[in-house]
């Protein structure tokens, strides 16, 4: 499952001159260091690992400047074009060695990369070598066991911190990528069907479970509504807009109105649907005051703010997504696979199919990539979708043998470590991937 990086050639290159070009004066040290780098073995967690050795002869090196610059720069939080050894990890040093390994804030990039290392004496002497290595486009990473009971929901990570929130039965699980830090908050209306989504304008997450708010600055839950007529929602209304009122999704084709602050239902929409127990999967809130309903199953709905019809189309969703943009509208179609669809007829723009059709849809923050999760619980692994080309371009394969529940993914906010949700006989885990791509 570990994807094994290999280098293709190694190039050692060594430069000693003084400034000017004339004779050092007797007893100046001039020699450069003789530096070789190569791969060490991976951890198993798909980052690149480097040894860096240097030899200066007789004059043995005090505390060296090493610097590391890839010839495409790094992906991620902390991404660069210049000098990586500040960002990578040390994990190993002494006089003549160091052991520098990659983080998931500075990837580099999948392909072909050239990295010159060079190591400079406190005499200014520098010594260079040079490595070219081959990297996947996406790699295992690491896995959380999270157990307890019931399943999750779908990984929820905002765009203004790296935190990557998952809720599921009774609990919701924080996750700190930057340093492995896990921390789960017991809460007892939340569900493994608790659809949450960040607010835009407060750092606040909306629970569709009896209408919650999870304050992020404090971590801590706010108040639950008291009105039992918003309880037992499936879904919560995403937008690109800061929230003015929640639209929560519910199993017999009804959705509520409520208000932000209290969870006061305000009005109720009851969707035309020839299955009465069909359930409101998602729901979109567009910029052009319309609403986006999928229905699994009674297919999609698109109705102004007051609730009225205004086009309907046949099938069954199991997920929507919205671009940055709030003009690009993606669906998860439960036998189909994946399609655009526009926003105001409902025709679909394109599509992909996909054997057990699809799950769930989530975007890269860059708008570029999608995950797609498999709606078969026996699929052999979800995937990444190129949005702008419309295609698929790469397998995730899944890390579990037997049947499991996938509840979908999402990356880590400029990031590019990929967290996805799922419960199997012993328990609920994420696994995490390196997105190179």
């Amino acid at each position: 499952m570990v994807n094994r990086v290999q280098f293709l050639s190694a190039l050692i290159l060594l430069t000693a001159c003084s400034a000017d070009g004339a004779a050092p004066p007797e007893g100046e040290d001039t020699q450069a260091p003789v530096v070789q780098v190569s791969l060490a073995p991976d951890a198993g967690d798909g980052l690149l690992r480097l040894e860096i050795h240097w030899d200066d002869g007789a004059n043995p090196l005090s505390d060296p400047t090493i610097r590391i610059v890839g010839s495409r720069g790094t992906l991620g939080s902390a991404a660069t074009t210049g000098d990586v050894a500040g960002l990578w990890r040390v994990l190993r040093r002494d006089a003549s060695n160091v052991l520098i390994g990659e983080t998931g804030g500075a990837l580099l990039p999948a392909g072909t990369n050239e990295l010159e290392v060079t190591v400079t004496d406190q005499a200014g002497n520098t010594g260079t070598a040079k490595l070219r290595v081959e990297l996947p486009r996406v790699q295992w990473h690491t896995r959380y066991a999270l157990g307890g009971e019931g399943g999750l929901a779908n990984v929820v990570a905002c765009d203004d911190e790296p935190l990557v929130y998952i809720p599921g039965f009774r609990r919701m699980i924080i996750i700190d990528p930057n340093v492995g830090y896990l921390r789960s908050l017991l809460n007892p209306y939340l569900s493994e069907t608790s659809s949450a989504i960040c607010a835009r304008d407060e750092p606040a997450i909306y629970l569709a479970s009896g209408v919650q708010r999870f304050d992020r600055d404090i971590i801590r839950f706010g108040t639950v509504s008291p009105f039992q007529a918003t309880r037992g929602a499936y879904s919560i209304a995403q937008g690109v807009d800061p929230i003015e009122e929640l639209y929560l999704g519910y199993s017999d084709s009804r959705i509520v109105v409520a208000d932000r602050m209290s969870g006061r239902p305000l009005r109720t929409i009851q969707l035309t649907n020839s299955h009465p127990e069909a359930l409101v999967a998602a729901i979109l809130v567009l910029k052009n005051t319309r609403i986006v309903a999928g229905l699994h199953p009674g297919g999609l709905r698109v109705l102004d703010r007051g609730g009225t019809e205004l086009r309907t189309r046949d099938g069954t969703v199991r997920d929507l997504r919205l671009d940055r943009t709030g003009t690009r509208v993606f669906a998860a179609l439960d036998a189909d696979g994946v399609a655009e669809i526009d926003p105001q007829t409902l025709a679909t723009l394109q599509s992909v199919h996909l054997p057990g059709g699809a799950k769930a849809i989530n975007l890269r923050s860059d708008q570029k990539l999608a995950l797609i999760t498999a709606a078969d619980a026996n699929a052999e692994a979800n995937y990444l979708f190129d949005l702008d080309r419309w295609e698929i371009i790469g397998a995730l394969p899944r890390s579990s043998t037997g049947p499991r529940i996938d509840s979908g993914g999402a990356w880590e906010y400029n990031g590019r470590r990929l967290f996805i949700a799922y419960s199997t006989p012993e328990g609920a885990f994420i696994d995490v991937y390196l997105d190179r791509s």
